[in-house]
């Protein structure tokens, strides 16, 4: 089982988890410094209330709520009840139920992600309240500088490290290699499994078994043998088999006579 956190981790430590360990630490560090730099210089610029990205989204949301139709129920409870609008291929047209004091929406993405849904702008939108209210700090452009105002410091060289009083013995592990091919785990699939319904066959001789009576076929046989075979199988004709296996053996025996 997995997290977001870790898939996260997983894409940008991929192509270095072949490095070795110094190397590997390094890269870690001089990444972690380049991405707080990056962040800490978005929000020292942003000019809006809220990080580039949230603001982004908060303006597709905004977009979104122009199209939803408002029915007041409880103005003092801040009970309301909001209708999207039908879109392609009849998607939309439901209907939410918002307690705007309690911050309750029954789409449940304002509870999930504390962000305000499309519902909750379009009812700010019909009595008049300002939508930023509703917004959590976290969201804020000062909650997100203060997230990124970590300082680092150049690591020296190992020269200028000082002495510490343990010392770090590193021995190989101890892993016995097995003889032989390692057998891999394979799911079998539908071409891996003989159809029980087929007459049994021998590749080198070329065996059949045709009405539970053994025939014996030379591995040179020719063209016309073969398709007078499988044109039997599938009859079941054993006297047309017998009949036309001596034809095809007189043939031969007369191409060796020639």
């Amino acid at each position: 089982m997995t997290t977001n956190i870790s898939e996260a981790l997983n894409s940008v430590l991929k192509k270095a988890s072949v490095l070795p360990l110094k190397a590997l630490v390094e890269l870690i560090f001089n990444k972690l410094v380049k991405y707080f730099h990056q962040h800490c210089e978005e929000a020292d610029n942003c000019v809006h209330p809220f990080p580039t990205r949230i603001f982004d989204k908060f303006l597709r949301i905004e977009l979104k709520s122009r199209e939803h139709k408002v029915t007041t129920y409880n103005p003092r409870e801040g009970i309301y009840m909001v209708k999207s609008s039908i879109r392609v291929s009849d998607i939309g047209n439901n209907v939410y139920t918002l307690r705007l004091n309690n911050k309750f929406c029954s789409c449940g993405k304002w509870q999930t992600y504390t962000l305000p849904c499309s519902h909750v702008l379009a009812v700010c939108r019909e009595n008049g309240s300002r939508t930023d209210a509703y917004v959590p700090e976290i969201y804020s452009r000062q909650t997100y500088r203060k997230t990124y105002q970590a300082n680092f410091h150049p690591v020296l060289s190992e020269n200028f490290w000082r002495d510490v009083p343990f010392n770090l013995t590193f021995y190989p592990p101890n892993i016995k290699k097995e003889r032989g091919r390692k057998q891999g785990k394979r799911f079998q699939g539908e071409m891996n499994y003989r159809n029980p319904n087929s007459p049994p066959r021998c590749v080198v001789i070329k065996h059949v078994y045709i009405n539970e009576n053994f025939l014996s076929i030379s591995s040179n046989s020719t063209s016309l043998l073969e398709m007078v075979k499988i044109q039997e199988l599938t009859s079941g004709a054993s006297d047309q088999v017998a009949r036309r296996l001596e034809e095809s053996q007189r043939i031969e025996a007369s191409r060796e006579w020639l």
